[in-house]
């Protein structure tokens, strides 16, 4: 499948933030009609509300509606329309301030080592390297895990 139909089916990876118990939601999707539709199927909403909230390269925390796959936990979401190094790099520096806000972590420059092993974690996980799962999989996957 060549990159533009999969970038247009979307891909997804959760990455989990340790020490804590969240994890950050990476999707990489061109096609906002079929990010709108998984975002409504994980987190709740409408799709029209993600329609109309949803920006390309963008960083939110969300807590999802009891009725959705993640039944109220609270996510920090990535949305990417490519596989950009640059843009993965700023989007994975807003996940940590987003992290440092909800833990009430430290970011000064008295702090900054966890923010560049985060960094370093975060970006090693969003490479190109086959862990992220296409999209429209993502249910078939989960009922076989059933």
């Amino acid at each position: 499948m060549n990159n533009s139909k999969l970038l247009d089916i979307g891909l997804f990876k959760t990455i989990p933030l340790y020490p804590t118990l969240f994890h950050v939601d990476i999707w990489i999707c061109n096609n906002p009609d079929n990010l709108s539709e998984y975002f409504h199927k994980r987190y709740g909403a409408s799709k029209e509300y993600y329609r109309e909230k949803l920006q390309s390269n963008q960083t939110c925390t969300v807590v999802a509606t009891q009725d959705s796959e993640l039944q109220g936990i609270k996510t920090i979401i990535v949305n990417m329309d490519n596989w950009d190094n640059n843009v993965i790099v700023h989007e994975m520096n807003h996940v940590i301030y987003h992290l440092a806000d909800i833990c009430g972590l430290e970011t000064g420059t008295q702090n900054q080592e966890w923010i560049s092993y985060m960094l370093e974690y975060l970006f090693a996980r969003c490479q190109n390297d086959g862990s992220f799962q296409k999209c429209d999989q993502l249910n078939k996957n989960q009922n076989k895990e059933k």
